[in-house]
């Protein structure tokens, strides 16, 4: 609903300063722009599980590496 509105307000403007002769280049952007929100709808159900696995390997990566480097730390002021 919204982006209808937002498209009809935009050619509309279009119309009113260009008299209609940017309405081609108008339509071509907004189908640009319809494909491209189209893909995204598409490929971030799949992406996001990807992207919190990664997270969640990076954050076990950086847990571990803290917690050797406070071993090593109290090693080192115990010794």
């Amino acid at each position: 609903m919204t982006f209808s509105g937002a498209q009809a307000g935009l050619r509309a403007a279009s119309t009113a300063t260009t008299a209609g002769i940017a309405n081609p280049i108008v339509s071509i952007v907004e189908d640009i722009v319809t494909f491209f929100v189209s893909l995204v709808t598409l490929i971030l159900p799949i992406l996001v599980p990807v992207l919190l696995g990664l997270l969640a390997w990076v954050l076990w990566r950086l847990t571990r590496r803290l917690r050797r480097r406070q071993a090593a730390r109290a090693r080192l002021a115990s010794s």
